[in-house]
């Protein structure tokens, strides 16, 4: 009787489990979430399924204080499915309670996810999550970092992204063989949001996270931006348009295309070049001559961090170059480059003189601390406020020091 238990008991989870399961399909794909997780990811388009159907937990839940004390809904029940959806409750600790509902969007071919959550106080987040996601069969594509592509042999990864800081672009992508299933925040209201990302043992697993404004002691309640869930046919670049298109639509960024210069769209290399600062520009020369036997200069990009008089990362806003650089541009422009020389869009340095009447616009943390830019590891190590991008006196002064260097 005793050898019988182990059996009983195992018989009994699968059934919990299976009964914590539902399925929300259109013709597009199909997705099988358990407990307000992702765990199923099936494309109609390509007939490719992108998960191994693993539950993990501690994605979906609530995040409390400053601290971002996670509570996470391992334990939640499936509520009742819903027409063209399914949603699901959890019960927290102190009388906190998420709820989770997907359904399938009539208007288009996506899901949306939406998230509330209610407490006593300090709720910082609302998240919810994507389990088992093979890199055998997917590979991961996260505009962070200026863009990464992860995949089967990439290095483990366990981070949280922030937006707009870190995560530039509200979206992940996973690509298949045929096609792929892509995450977007519908979002044109542009509330502070963020990406877990955890990479191990073959697997991705995500958090999409939406985040309450401080201060939080008062904040009993927290409601999710809108997610979407699409799968499409093709490579990436499918979802990046649908994307860019969005935001057109939404940010108004349809005239900053149109003042796009022709050239920009066929550049098909970046070079990052060291420009000789503090030194003579002759090296530099002789890379850019010796790189046209490889590359069409007109098709190339030429980067460079360094052009600055005072040194990279250093005393910014001040856009002086240093000497000899701009016989350098001259020279590359010549040879048909193009060249990009390095700017900090997000901030001024504390020792600048310019620090003085933007300190109003420095950014602060939950905690109401100034949030400052440091790198040790450098002599002399920069130390940068993060200036508030909507901040109209930034906006200006710094559009003003670029156009400056254009000239």
């Amino acid at each position: 009787m005793r050898r019988s238990l182990p059996l009983l008991a195992c018989a009994i989870l699968a059934a919990a489990s299976a009964q914590d399961r539902q399925v929300v399909e259109n013709a597009s794909g199909a997705l099988t979430f358990d407990r307000g997780v992702l765990v199923g990811a099936r494309n109609k388009l390509t007939r490719e399924t992108y998960t191994t159907d693993r539950r993990a937990d501690r994605l979906t839940g609530l995040l409390h204080g400053a601290e971002q004390t996670p509570e996470w809904a391992d334990a939640a029940g499936s509520g009742p499915a819903k027409p063209g959806g399914i949603a699901f409750e959890a019960k927290l600790g102190e009388g906190d309670t998420l709820s989770t509902t997907v359904r399938a969007d009539t208007t288009d071919a996506d899901f949306v996810v939406r998230q509330t959550g209610r407490g006593t106080g300090g709720l910082y987040a609302c998240q919810w999550g994507a389990a088992g996601l093979s890199d055998e069969q997917v590979s991961l594509i996260v505009p962070a970092w200026s863009g990464v592509r992860l995949g089967r042999g990439s290095p483990a990864v366990d981070t949280y992204l922030e937006w707009p800081s870190v995560w530039e672009a509200r979206l992940v992508i996973a690509q298949g063989r045929q096609g792929g299933l892509w995450i977007r925040a519908d979002d044109p209201d542009e509330r502070y949001k963020g990406l877990y990302l955890r990479h191990r043992g073959g697997l991705f697993d995500l958090g999409l996270r939406t985040c309450n404004e401080a201060p939080l002691d008062a904040q009993r309640s927290v409601e999710s931006v809108v997610w979407r869930i699409g799968f499409y046919r093709g490579d990436w670049r499918v979802p990046a348009r649908r994307y860019r298109d969005w935001m057109a639509r939404t940010a108004g960024a349809t005239l900053a295309a149109k003042r796009k210069p022709a050239w920009a769209d066929g550049i098909r290399s970046v070079v990052i070049l060291p420009t000789g600062r503090g030194g003579s520009q002759n090296e530099a020369r002789a890379v850019l001559q010796k790189l046209t036997e490889w590359i069409t200069p007109g098709r190339t990009l030429l980067y460079t961090p360094d052009w600055r008089h005072d040194g990279y990362d250093l005393n910014y806003p001040d856009y002086t170059a240093h000497d000899g650089y701009r016989e350098l541009v001259e020279f590359a422009h010549r040879l048909g480059y193009r060249v990009m020389p390095h700017t900090c869009y997000y901030g001024a340095s504390l020792d600048n003189p310019d620090y003085e009447r933007l300190e109003p616009y420095h950014l602060r943390d939950l905690r109401g601390n100034l949030i400052t830019y440091l790198w040790d590891f450098a002599d002399p190590a920069p130390r940068i406020a993060m200036l508030h991008p909507g901040a109209r006196a930034w906006r200006e002064l710094y559009v003003a020091r670029c156009r400056a260097i254009a000239e």
